[in-house]
């Protein structure tokens, strides 16, 4: 299992190397570096074996390596992934996961859609926006629908996929579950407890119940991206 975890421990960090080097316009290393993320990943998912104490790590392995398939365009591979995650014991929750990337998959003459930036004829014109997007930045939401539109969607369609997005994580925190998105960060739901404070008005002790809140812990590649 040592070796399994080194690759997959490599992978990601390689698949974080590689979102740093998009968010920095450098799409051809990008594309490496994501190929060796994808390589890497089902290599490791092929070296566990397939049985019932292999899972939740199995499946969590396939599905990781068949996503990093669709972002190399290997949508064959991608399939064929998918289908060996499917074919083992899979939790319910991963099965739904490897469905939708199937989805995906059934999606590829769109690809360039989904993700051009591994769309050669695009990359002048995704270049030009990242110039744009540092000028005048993305401050509002309106701002981050008018960026997305500009890959070849309408306005209206870019404003569908965007509420999408954010009625999927919030979706997913509402039932407690953890929302990870590599290279950026990760979304997740943490408990106050009940602790006392003090009324901003009178300055008196005031009893604070505990709460449920959102929580965000950014990702190797933001830290990045940033720094």
């Amino acid at each position: 299992m040592n070796r399994i975890r080194e690759l997959h421990e490599k992978a990601m960090d390689l698949a974080e190397e590689a979102f740093v080097a998009k968010l920095r316009g450098n799409l051809e290393q990008a594309k490496q570096l994501i190929r060796q993320a994808f390589e890497g990943e089902a290599q490791a998912a092929r070296l566990v074996p397939n049985d019932p104490s292999s899972e939740p790590t199995r499946s969590i392995l396939y599905r990781s390596a068949a996503s990093l398939a669709l972002d190399c365009n290997e949508f064959d591979e991608a399939e064929r992934l998918i289908a060996a995650g499917l074919a083992g014991n899979p939790p319910k929750e991963i099965a739904e996961e490897l469905k939708e990337l199937s989805e995906k998959v059934n999606l590829q003459p769109h690809r360039d859609v989904l993700d051009p930036s591994l769309n050669k004829d695009k990359v002048g014109s995704t270049r030009h926006q990242s110039k744009r997007e540092k000028r005048h930045g993305i401050r509002r939401k309106p701002d981050l629908v008018s960026a997305v539109a500009e890959i070849g969607m309408t306005k209206k369609q870019a404003a569908a996929a965007v509420d999408a997005f954010f009625a999927a994580i919030k979706g997913s925190l509402a039932k407690g579950e953890k929302v990870s998105l590599v290279g950026f960060g990760s979304f997740s739901v943490k408990k106050r407890a009940t602790r006392t404070g003090r009324n901003p008005r009178t300055g008196r002790p005031l009893n604070i119940p505990d709460k449920k809140v959102p929580a965000f812990s950014p990702g190797k590649g933001l830290k990045d991206a940033v720094s």
